[in-house]
């Protein structure tokens, strides 16, 4: 956000200006937008790939910054097992910048998660449980009940 202060309104949106910058591939603007959506990425030690669920050979991967304890590219790759279990270099300083534990609740998106939701943190929550494309995911929410550590309880879903 302190990247896009710039370009953003008083209501934290993005001015005119701001979709220009953020439209061109590589500018900080547009470095900082994929990092808000899709949440921190780094690129694989040489000689590293993995294929994804759509069949793209990829070379980077998004990392659970949230984790400062998953300090190899096997521990800290989303969703978990994508990067075998030989890939034990450690990733770049600041992949993993981790999210601080007096913040607010922070609800993120774009990570495919499975299984049952639950909170990743005691502030932290994802809400995307891969309902796109017909894979048996669900539709997830969580109804927030005040400034409180968030529960399991309180996400709802559908299949």
């Amino acid at each position: 956000m302190q990247v896009l202060q710039p370009w953003l309104n008083e209501h934290n949106c993005l001015t005119e200006v701001g979709y220009e910058k953020a439209s061109i591939k590589d500018s900080q603007a547009y470095v900082a937008i994929e990092t808000l959506l899709k949440g921190m990425e780094t690129a694989l030690p040489e000689g590293h790939s993995f294929t994804d669920k759509d069949g793209h050979v990829r070379h980077q991967i998004r990392t659970k910054w949230w984790d400062v304890e998953a300090k190899t590219f096997h521990q800290a790759s989303l969703p978990d097992g994508l990067v075998s279990t030989d890939v034990v270099q450690h990733t770049p300083e600041g992949t993993r910048p981790g999210y601080p534990a007096t913040a607010k609740p922070l609800f993120i998106g774009h990570y495919w998660f499975k299984g049952d939701p639950k909170p990743i943190l005691h502030n932290l929550a994802c809400l995307d449980y891969s309902i796109a494309k017909g894979t048996g995911g669900k539709l997830v929410a969580y109804q927030l009940k005040g400034p409180h550590d968030l529960c399991s309880s309180q996400f709802v879903w559908c299949d």
